[in-house]
């Protein structure tokens, strides 16, 4: 399913993350959301966001889950990736092994 920041989906995990996706905590972190990567796993979902380092001199990736409790959390390093087409190379790869995972605990 592709996403939107309007999906409904969005619209329920923006209402219950607190001031997680807030436009002013998005624009003190120098973050962006790509509503388009929400993906769904066995335990909630992965999107991918971007921050300012820390000197504000670059955008680096991060590959974030959202679980039933809409508690955000970051998978791996924040900031761990310094392009999206790696952020969601592991999106994928993450999504994968937890899917995976969730089958074989459901066999």
């Amino acid at each position: 399913m592709k996403y939107t920041k309007e999906s409904q989906k969005w619209l329920e995990i923006r209402a219950n993350a607190g001031y997680w996706f807030a436009p002013d905590t998005l624009r003190f972190f120098g973050s962006r959301i790509y509503w388009h990567t929400l993906t769904e796993t066995e335990n909630g979902f992965l999107f991918i966001s971007s921050e300012d380092n820390f000197d504000r001199t670059k955008k680096l990736f991060s590959v974030r889950s959202v679980n039933a409790d809409y508690d955000i959390d970051t998978v791996g390093d924040f900031l761990e990736f310094d392009t999206f087409a790696h952020a969601k190379t592991a999106l994928k790869n993450i999504a994968g092994f937890s899917n995976f995972l969730g089958a074989v605990s459901n066999a």
